[in-house]
């Protein structure tokens, strides 16, 4: 998350930075230097994680932490990947602990299904009990097995994971769910266990801000996600760590995923995105298209916060 706000241009700004480098595969036949991602018959699985730490800020103010496809030791081929977004005093040891673990605690294998992410996210959420009660991430994980173009996603908070399907302009479909207090059921299920969700309140102001998640009267945790690895006060009241889950076999004309932290999305719309990846010739450039857009725009506005990208280009047609 690490949301910065400034009135005046920093003396330095932030610098895209690689998160996890690229994942396996990425090999790919152009047949021609100006076919794009949709256009052209990807071999295998391809992808880069990118992020900037935000206007005005250096890299180690940067919460934000990726897993690139890494194939799967044993399988042939199966790929894991995830994004990581920290908030909170420790939001990046929270982050950085899930991606050393994820791979071990889950145990993958070519029968990866929605139980196993559910067991994983319950166990790396126990895991990071601790580190900070106020501190957590919001995460978005995929599983993909290339074979059977199975694919899996699970998250929480608001990492928001989108599809981009067809060949020429193709259209946005989200996979993942964001998960806000404000949401009804997201609120009935955080009330019920003895929280209390408002807005932040100023003394001069009064409500401003988005709707968090309060432990009765005190003035925390203060979280505006419903949903989180970590976050160990606001679990007592309600937030939790079981992720949304979508799972499907991916069609032909779907070819690419990106998944990004909420810096891309509060300056960019899915379809934006989507228009940006689908005219790039790889998933590095494709990353790094989408990183700059969206850092000229907290530019613009002369605010920052963290931003990465996780771009997957998927094998076809």
């Amino acid at each position: 998350m690490g949301a910065r706000q400034s009135r005046h241009r920093a003396a330095k700004s932030g610098h895209s930075s690689s998160l996890a480098g690229h994942g396996h595969g990425g090999h790919q036949a152009k047949t021609g230097g100006s076919k794009s991602i949709t256009e052209l018959k990807i071999k295998s699985t391809d992808s880069t994680a990118l992020s900037d730490p935000g206007f005005g800020a250096d890299e180690d103010e940067n919460q934000d932490v990726a897993l690139a496809t890494t194939l799967l030791p044993g399988l042939s081929p199966c790929y894991l990947a995830g994004l990581f977004d920290g908030h909170g005093p420790e939001g990046r040891a929270v982050a950085a602990l899930i991606k050393e673990r994820i791979l071990l605690t889950l145990g993958v294998s070519s029968n990866t299904n929605a139980a196993t992410l559910k067991k994983c996210f319950t166990e790396l959420d126990s895991a990071c009990v601790g580190i900070d009660v106020d501190s957590g991430v919001s995460a978005t994980v995929l599983f993909f097995d290339e074979n059977d173009r199975r694919l899996i996603i699970a998250n929480v908070g608001d990492t928001k994971a989108v599809l981009g399907r067809g060949i020429h302009q193709p259209r946005v479909l989200q996979l993942s769910e964001d998960h806000y207090p404000a949401v009804e059921q997201e609120r009935l299920r955080i009330v019920e266990a003895g929280g209390r969700v408002a807005a932040a309140v100023d003394v001069q102001l009064g409500e401003i801000g988005v709707m968090r998640v309060w432990k009765g009267d005190e003035g925390r945790p203060g979280l505006p996600l419903s949903r989180s690895i970590g976050d160990s006060l606001a679990k007592e009241v309600g937030v939790t760590s079981d992720p949304h889950i979508t799972e499907m076999k991916l069609e032909a004309q779907d070819r690419f995923l990106i998944i990004g932290t909420g810096g891309v999305w509060k300056v960019l719309t899915p379809q934006e995105a989507v228009d940006l990846v689908a005219n790039q010739h790889d998933a590095k450039q494709a990353a790094k298209k989408v990183i700059d857009e969206a850092k000229r725009r907290w530019e613009q506005l002369w605010q920052g916060e963290n931003t990465s990208v996780l771009v997957v280009v998927f094998p076809g047609p």
